[in-house]
């Protein structure tokens, strides 16, 4: 997909979870081929196939050439590409009462999946000295969750990661 301001999941976006269920209840995604997703924003691209923000597991599930590209109008304005084939930054806002909250991190788990040829790529405006964020060429994960108890934690087993590249 393309847009005018930042991206998000160029196959699924999958916001926070809101209730005590969703929190509990982890997203499950088996068997299925992502391919050929993307991103292509004029601001910042999170997740070329995969955007999510929630605990989920991943099960035989393969990524093909899936891509986050950022700054398309080459403006120079420090956009970001994070995650070719998936983004996530699963985290939840537990409120503990009296206007207080606390983050809290959603684990992610990649089981017999195979990634291959996904990139992140940011356009960088000609003869402008702005350096663009780049993370994360297949998988980028708890970016935004330096405060948060627990953590997020991202579990890969018996997985293929290969030919991940940064334009």
């Amino acid at each position: 997909s393309s847009s005018s301001s930042n991206g998000y999941g160029g196959a699924i976006r999958i916001d926070e979870p809101s209730t005590d269920y969703t929190k509990n209840n982890p997203i499950k995604i088996n068997n299925t081929k992502f391919s050929s997703n993307y991103i292509q924003s004029e601001g910042s691209a999170f997740g070329g196939a995969v955007n999510v923000q929630r605990e989920i597991n991943f099960t035989n599930c393969v990524f093909v050439k899936n891509n986050a590209t950022g700054n398309t109008d080459d403006n120079g304005n420090n956009d970001e590409a994070i995650g070719g084939a998936i983004y996530a930054d699963n985290f939840w806002y537990k409120n503990l009462g009296g206007n207080q909250y606390q983050t809290v991190g959603m684990d992610m788990y990649i089981i017999n999946s195979t990634f291959d040829g996904n990139y992140i790529k940011v356009m960088k405006a000609y003869g402008s000295n702005e350096y663009p964020s780049l993370w994360g060429s297949t998988i980028s994960y708890g970016r935004g969750q330096s405060n948060s108890s627990p953590s997020a934690k991202t579990f890969i087993f018996n997985s293929i990661i290969r030919n991940s590249k940064i334009y």
